[in-house]
């Protein structure tokens, strides 16, 4: 491999600490890595030039380039990536409502992967009501017993409540 060709995820960690200030290159160096990263299909260099591009900084703002670099990140996310792609994306106050309606998008992989934080933050998304209260009562029970399945106490201690509560309505008891 000649030096101009890096591997994609090492290009992306080498840009990762330039913008950390690890070394001394210049950081027009770690938007270019990120870029290279990007095309070569790694998540984490498209979610981090989301980040740039939606705050503008080392690159002009460009709300239009972030979006896309936050689809693409999630659409490559694996298991291994979209857990803490979905922590740091609800983490930021994103001004764009494009953006913002990406968020349960990373949760909800995250979820589908077997992520038991993110099966509890889509049960209490839909315990707020969001899509019709029959609808959403269901979709948050469901979510719920995920999480509990794969441990999450708080998931856990909910079941068993709302199970004791049931078992005490007319015609459901012992």
């Amino acid at each position: 491999m000649s030096e101009d060709h890096h591997d994609p995820l090492q290009s992306y960690y080498r840009a990762v600490h330039i913008l950390a200030g690890d070394t001394d290159e210049p950081t027009e160096t770690a938007v270019s890595l990120l870029h290279e990263a990007s095309d070569a299909g790694v998540a984490e260099a498209n979610f981090y030039l989301g980040q740039l591009y939606e705050e503008g900084k080392l690159v002009q703002r460009n709300p239009d380039f972030a979006y896309r670099h936050y689809v693409r990140a999630l659409e490559l996310a694996g298991k291994d990536e979209v857990w803490h792609l979905a922590g740091y994306f609800s983490l930021i106050a994103h001004p764009d409502a494009r953006i913002c309606a990406l968020v349960p998008g990373f949760f909800r992989k995250a979820a589908m992967a077997g992520y038991r934080n993110q099966m509890m933050w889509m049960s209490d998304v839909y315990s707020g009501g969001e899509y019709g209260s029959r609808i959403s009562a269901i979709l948050s029970r469901q979510w719920r017993k995920m999480a509990a399945k794969y441990g999450h106490s708080r998931a856990i201690e909910d079941i068993s409540i709302d199970e004791e509560r049931r078992s005490t309505l007319p015609g459901r008891g012992p």
